[in-house]
């Protein structure tokens, strides 16, 4: 029933309403492919391939309410070969509800080559927030009633990230410190929307086993801020230099699941690969994931 239905959406954004903080406070990765495009967990990974590269993700969660939970972004790299440094862009919007956050990032890493296979990245992130609530969307029961019409203006907050990389043919590792200065997000129209950006430590590793008709990439990747902790182990097999398949494992103090991927990677230009199913998923309506990787050689 079209009643019922709103019903429950309401009930669903009233519920990410009050659970704001732990939903958003975290800033944990909000999706489940970012050992694609690793420069979103350390900025010292930006332009590292060697390669011009263009990313776009996107995440949507619980389909079958009107607003849903749904994450998009995308980003470009791209490495500066006379200056021996990379660059990188990152764009995010995150939906939950009557909450947007949207996210601008720039990276920019010195890079020193240790011989002709190995580098040393170190790299920084500006970070600008922009947060915004939009309550015109839970009006259906009473368009009228001035408590739902409150929309709020944006709230901005800056913040930095450090990290340092290892890479070589086969093996990178790094490891970075995000949300150095863990800045007050608030709204001066809702008092109950004041937190802070969270402080938190990532390293992640990945290593390369090339045979003669498939490849093997494992990777893993830890995260905490110092109270939660995750770790993931992610293995993808590429067979035939096209078809991949793969997964995440995910062990943390709060929960555990499993996700199974699967995509093409056509010579190493193209890469479009989703997530296909999630041991982890409970909501009304699907769970879908997507990424797409476009990579350009510099001349």
């Amino acid at each position: 029933m079209p009643y019922s239905n709103k019903l429950k959406s309401i009930f669903f954004g009233i519920t990410i309403f009050f659970c704001q903080n732990t939903l958003f406070g975290q800033d944990i990765i909000p999706y489940g492919l970012y050992f694609n495009n690793w420069k979103v967990v350390n900025p010292a990974s930006a332009g590292l391939s060697g390669s011009q590269k263009f990313d776009i993700t996107y995440r949507a969660n619980n389909t079958k309410f009107d607003y849903n939970p749904s994450y998009a972004l995308i980003s470009w790299e791209n490495r500066l070969i006379d200056l021996n440094s990379g660059l990188g862009i990152i764009f995010e919007n995150r939906q939950i509800g009557p909450r947007t956050r949207v996210y601008a990032s720039a990276l920019y890493d010195y890079q020193i080559n240790l011989n002709e296979e190995n580098k040393l990245s170190f790299g920084a992130n500006f970070n600008f927030l922009s947060e915004t609530f939009d309550f015109s969307s839970f009006r259906p029961i009473d368009p009228n009633d001035p408590i739902l019409a409150i929309n709020s203006s944006s709230s901005n907050a800056f913040d930095l990230g450090l990290g340092v990389v290892f890479k070589s043919k086969t093996f990178h590792v790094g490891i970075a410190v995000r949300n150095l200065l863990e800045s007050k997000i608030e709204n001066s129209e809702i008092d109950l929307l004041t937190n802070n950006t969270i402080q938190h430590l990532t390293a992640y590793g990945e290593y390369q086993v090339e045979f003669r008709n498939f490849r093997f990439i494992p990777s893993t990747y830890l995260y905490t801020d110092y109270e939660n902790i995750f770790f993931d182990l992610n293995p993808t097999l590429e067979f035939m230099k096209l078809l991949l398949i793969g997964g995440t494992f995910r062990i943390s103090n709060d929960n555990s699941f499993v996700n199974v991927n699967a995509g093409i990677n056509w010579n190493d230009k193209i890469q479009l690969i989703g997530i296909v199913y999630s041991s982890g998923y409970e909501g009304e309506g699907n769970n879908f994931e997507f990424s797409l990787s476009i990579s350009i050689d510099q001349k």
